[in-house]
């Protein structure tokens, strides 16, 4: 009922205020305008000095921020996002600091509640669910890659400008159409949404991998949206969107099937990075030609992708989706994917 899911917000804020109250995000330059933020504008203005040494500021940041995780992601989400990784509170808590400022999360949200007594509450709460489930691979991307201590301003940095460049040319980047739930197709379809709405929304696809596409631009030195066309390319051609999506479909019954689930998405990811990083080990800064590199690439490597089709035409995982099918796929995936990188 709605109490008893009241009760379990607040309960989740409680604890997570507990363990946010101790750390050194606490304490952290990047929540700085959360603080200021808190007291009314004329404060702002007036007494900023006096707002940073607000004795109080240490607890009124993790008040803030356990809030807007909670308010945002849901009373359970800290806790799933620890099992899947396995690190701290305040680690993923940092990570979802970076991601909701690289992302504008609460932009995002504001456009979406802006609908109210617009749209059916079912239909907004699908929207809301799209953007969770995007924050949650953004943070275990993070957490994967940067370890335990990331640092929010330096990431915010990193990836900030690169991610902005994805989201301006969020509607022509590759898979942009992408292949949405029943509920997902008449959400970003319905006339009520703004159309800069429906597109940022339908972009949460094709913007998942934004931050290896931004990792990937820097080591090759190449435009950002020329990297997404080749991770693309390579994707489709080893046949990793469909597995994505079988895997994304696919309802893990029991808890140990959900993180296994979890798992074959994130590996998946990181093969295609990996797939995408040696086909753009043949281009040079300035090549006019990526496309034609990269398919020249694929052409070179047909050999061992059609032993890999093969063998995905055999265990069927298109008409009869398992755990157990897609985690021997994504196996074999990884040998052929290790073999390539060494080639």
């Amino acid at each position: 009922t709605r109490p008893e899911i009241s009760v379990l917000f607040a309960y989740a804020k409680i604890d997570l205020y507990e363990a946010l109250v101790g750390s050194t995000l606490s304490t952290d330059a990047v929540l700085r305008p959360r603080l200021h933020a808190y007291f009314p504008d004329a404060l702002q203005k007036d007494f900023p000095e006096a707002i940073d040494a607000h004795t109080l500021k240490r607890e009124i940041i993790s008040t803030v921020l356990a809030n807007e995780i909670v308010d945002v992601c849901g009373p359970t989400f800290i806790n799933r996002v620890r099992e899947n990784t396995g690190k701290s509170v305040d680690s993923v808590a940092r990570a979802f600091v970076t991601v909701s400022a690289v992302f504008d999360v609460k932009g995002l949200r504001a456009s979406i509640n802006a609908l109210d007594n617009k749209l059916p509450a079912e239909m907004q709460t699908t929207l809301h669910l799209s953007v969770v489930a995007f924050v949650r691979r953004q943070i275990i991307w993070l957490l994967g890659r940067h370890g335990a201590h990331l640092d929010p301003a330096t990431l915010i940095a990193d990836y900030g400008p690169g991610v902005a460049r994805l989201v301006d040319n969020v509607t022509s980047l590759p898979g942009f159409i992408a292949r949405p739930t029943d509920n997902q197709t008449s959400a970003f379809t319905d006339d009520a949404v703004p159309e800069a709405l429906r597109d940022r929304l339908k972009g949460l696809g094709p913007l998942t991998p934004a931050f290896d596409l931004c990792d990937l631009a820097r080591a090759s030195e190449l435009p950002i949206t020329d990297v997404a066309e080749a991770y693309r390319a390579v994707g489709l051609a080893f046949g990793l969107d469909d597995l994505l999506h079988a895997a994304e479909q696919l309802k893990g019954g029991e808890h140990w099937d959900r993180l296994a689930i979890r798992r074959i998405i994130a590996d998946l990811a990181d093969h295609q990075r990996t797939l995408a990083e040696a086909a753009l080990s043949h281009v040079s800064p300035g090549d006019s030609a990526i496309g034609e590199t990269i398919a020249a690439w694929v052409d070179g490597v047909a050999g061992d992708n059609e032993a890999f089709q093969v063998m995905l035409d055999e265990v069927e995982f298109k008409t009869d989706v398992t755990v157990a099918k897609l985690a021997f796929a994504v196996s074999r995936l990884g040998d052929l994917v290790r073999r390539l990188a060494a080639a």
